[in-house]
C-alpha cells in the first residue's frame, strides 16, 4: 500500500495553519509552526541549505531532549518559557522528515546505497511519533516510516531494492 504523500502533505498543511500555538514565546528567535508549515506547503522534497540545518536541529531537539516546542531562541537554544507544538505540527514536521527519507534504499550519486540523511531522518520521524498519543495522521505516517524502513532492508547484494 503506496501513501498519497501529496495529498497527506496538504492535509497536513491545512491542520497546521489552523493549530492554535498557544501563548507567545518569548525571546523566540525560531518558530517550529512557521517552518513546518513552509515545508509542508512546499510539498514533499529534501531539504538542501537553511532548511536542512534547521530540520537537523529539529531532529537534535528530538533525538536528545525528546520534545519538540512551538518555539526556540537563536541556534535552537532551549527557552525558559518553553511550550509544546501542538499535535498537528508535531504531524507536519514528521511528514517532512518522512520525505527527507526519500533516498533510503535507493542508489544515490556514485552507486551509495541507504543515504546516511534519510536513515537519520527515518529515526527522528519514529521517535517523533512516540511523543504525543494524539497526532493526526498518525496510522498513515507510521505506515510511510515502515515503508521506508522495509525499503532499507530489502535491497538484494546486487544493490537493487527487492
Amino acid at each position: 500500500m503506496s501513501i498519497d504523500r501529496k495529498a497527506l502533505f496538504a492535509e497536513l498543511a491545512a491542520m497546521e495553519h489552523g493549530a492554535d500555538v498557544g501563548p507567545g514565546t518569548d525571546g523566540a528567535e525560531v518558530s517550529v509552526p512557521a517552518l513546518v508549515g513552509a515545508w509542508l506547503d512546499a510539498g514533499p522534497r529534501i531539504l538542501e541549505g537553511e532548511d536542512r540545518s534547521a530540520l537537523e536541529s529539529l531532529c537534535r531537539q528530538i533525538d536528545v531532549r525528546r520534545k519538540v516546542s512551538v518555539a526556540y531562541g537563536a541556534g535552537f537554544a532551549r527557552l525558559d518559557n518553553e511550550s509544546p507544538a501542538p499535535p498537528q505540527v508535531v504531524s507536519g514536521l514528521v511528514a517532512v522528515l518522512l520525505a527527507n527519507a526519500a533516498g533510503v534504499g535507493r542508489p544515490g550519486p556514485g552507486g551509495a546505497l541507504n543515504d546516511g540523511w534519510g536513515l537519520k531522518c527515518t529515526n527522528s520521524a519514529m521517535k517523533a511519533l512516540d511523543l504525543r498519543d494524539d497526532l493526526p495522521a498518525s496510522p498513515a505516517l507510521r505506515a510511510w516510516a515502515l515503508e521506508t524502513l522495509d525499503r532499507a532492508r530489502t535491497i538484494d547484494s546486487q544493490g537493487e531494492v527487492a
